[in-house]
């Protein structure tokens, strides 16, 4: 019994002496939290009106009659102004001096700085929260969280079931489909081939949920990759052009891209109606993606299944570098992957409609950007809200955004990288 007793007593002390040591660490990480916090500009409040990065308005925020709609993370640098949108007019601002108006109406989010510490609390009844946001989720992983969502009420980002469909950003015009600007003939293609490898890869961020780069370097022991970007990086740019980054809007670079007759189109995680420029790239200069992303890419495709190789279709790389060397030893077979380049045909009309009736441009001076059109949006919302508050309730659900867990390219299996 005294022997049980003892034993039990030296437990008890073990106890105690972990729950102190415990106990210690987190008292010394609540310090180091708040000095951190405490060398922060002294204009940076958490929950406060004011951010050293936000633009501050120099009027009178009293004598501001429109219907105020405030962006709570400072992305527009607009100190404050009054907008007409369509026959209303509201007024924009990144000023949280703002907050406590009483003409606010409505805070913007661009998600990709938004932060859960730093939230515009307590919501307001008369407050609606818009959400713009065209990451993937590898950019800001809490808006897969559940029960998210909901919280706003208007959404724009690249899911064409938002309010405002992003999906389609990275594609400037239709015309740059059917543009023969950087095309190179398939015969031609076949001359560069001893200085060329088969496929092009160019990629700087090399830490991917999707673990993009392991399944290009497995892909590599079956077929030849240049690879110009710092990922995996085996082939230097010529002189002219100092860096993949730099190079990447740079219209020499688009030329060289084109002689390629494949590139490697793999987004940075696997959304529905993630789109970027990595599979407008290769479309434009007339080179054949390979495409791994979003599930619904043939949604979006110039000629549907006829314009890339989409790697879902193959059981591993080396079953996909067979299918690449099978479509690059029969030019007919390569070319009609080429239909929207040599015939400037296109022949999806959900791709020719979504353009045609989009209102907002990229680096269009003749059309407001996507976030002008999204500011309108969510004001002229404000005003049917406000004309008739019983009969109007905008709310976001998942469709708007979520994304499934992403896997390894390699292992396709589910793993959360927050998790």
């Amino acid at each position: 019994v005294a022997v049980c007793a003892a034993n039990i007593f030296r437990s008890r002390r073990r106890v105690v002496r972990c729950s102190l040591i415990l106990l210690t660490l987190a008292l010394l990480s609540y310090v180091s939290i708040y000095l951190l916090l405490s060398e922060a500009e002294s204009d940076t409040l958490l929950y406060g009106h004011y951010r050293s990065d936000h633009s501050h308005y120099t009027g009178v925020p009293e004598n501001v009659v429109d219907p105020i709609i405030m962006w709570w993370t400072p992305f527009t640098k607009q100190a404050g102004h009054s907008k007409a949108c369509g026959s209303r007019r509201c007024f924009f601002t990144e000023d949280r001096v703002f907050f406590n108006h009483t003409n606010l109406q409505a805070v913007i989010f661009y998600g990709s700085e938004l932060e859960i510490g730093d939230l515009p609390l307590p919501r307001k009844n008369n407050h609606d929260w818009a959400l713009l946001h065209e990451e993937s989720p590898k950019n800001n992983f809490v808006f897969c969280m559940p029960n998210i969502l909901p919280w706003f009420n208007h959404t724009a980002t690249f899911r064409r079931s938002s309010d405002l469909p992003l999906t389609l950003q990275y594609l400037n015009d239709i015309a740059d489909l059917t543009s023969k600007e950087f095309f190179v003939e398939t015969a031609s293609k076949e001359t560069v081939k001893t200085n060329l490898s088969l496929v092009a890869y160019v990629q700087s961020d090399c830490n991917t949920p999707i673990e993009r780069d392991a399944f290009v370097f497995e892909l590599m022991k079956y077929i030849s990759v240049d690879s110009y970007g710092k990922c995996i990086h085996n082939k230097d740019l010529p002189k002219e052009l100092a860096s993949a980054m730099e190079a990447m809007d740079n219209k020499h670079f688009w030329h060289l891209l084109a002689n390629y007759k494949f590139h490697i189109a793999i987004e940075n995680y696997a959304c529905e109606d993630y789109i970027t420029e990595k599979l407008w790239r290769p479309l434009i200069v007339g080179s054949v993606p390979i495409y791994f992303g979003s599930p619904s890419v043939v949604d979006w495709l110039p000629n549907n299944v006829d314009s890339a190789i989409l790697v879902d279709n193959y059981s591993g790389p080396e079953d996909l570098a067979k299918a690449i060397k099978k479509i690059d030893g029969n030019s007919q077979l390569y070319e009609s992957f080429l239909g929207h380049k040599i015939h400037q045909r296109i022949s999806n009309k959900a791709l020719l409609n979504a353009m045609k009736k989009r209102r907002w441009g990229m680096n269009d001076a003749k059309k407001p950007s996507f976030v002008e059109e999204f500011e309108c949006l969510v004001c002229s919302r404000v005003w049917k809200r406000l004309e008739s508050p019983k009969s109007v309730n905008f709310v976001a659900n998942a469709s708007h955004y979520s994304c499934d867990p992403p896997h390894s390219m390699l292992k396709k299996q589910s793993r959360g990288f927050w998790r």
